[in-house]
């Protein structure tokens, strides 16, 4: 029995080694991607959370560019800045839904949903996420290279 663990967006399956297939993703398609893309193009009309790495509500009104993930981040482009949610050993995130604790971060956006992240930490990165990321290093991505 394999055990694949994806960390990055706490999803686990267990299948056999003749099961196991090579998987490959685009850094803007894993699982929360699909689920959290219909938040891109909308604005954050809410945002909150007990993160001391930025003042959350510098990020209303702001659209949302882009939701990539990298590893065990997930990276929400807006216009001026990119905000890097590491998930750590334990992090988590819920798409329309809150756990019984206070979120690091709450975004709530313009459809009336909700992007709430616990357990992690929120750090704003240089808005050139090209620049900064080697999407190729990400067996995730699309672009993974093992060279």
């Amino acid at each position: 029995m394999l055990v694949i663990a994806r960390h990055d967006f706490a999803v686990q399956s267990r299948i056999s080694a003749k099961e196991a297939q090579p998987c490959r993703k685009d850094h803007r398609s894993s699982s929360s991607g699909r689920k959290a893309a219909r938040f891109e193009g909308q604005e954050i009309v809410s945002a909150g959370g007990n993160t001391a790495a930025l003042e959350p509500a510098c990020l209303q009104g702001q659209p949302i560019l882009s939701l990539r993930t990298f590893g065990k981040q997930f990276i929400i482009e807006l216009p001026d800045m990119a905000l890097r949610i590491h998930f750590m050993l334990f992090g988590s995130y819920r798409i329309d839904e809150r756990k019984d604790r206070p979120p690091r971060l709450a975004l709530g956006m313009e459809d009336g949903g909700e992007l709430n992240f616990y357990g992690c930490s929120v750090k704003e990165v240089d808005p050139d996420l090209d620049a900064v990321y080697d999407w190729s290093a990400d067996v995730m991505s699309d672009r993974w290279s093992a060279v």
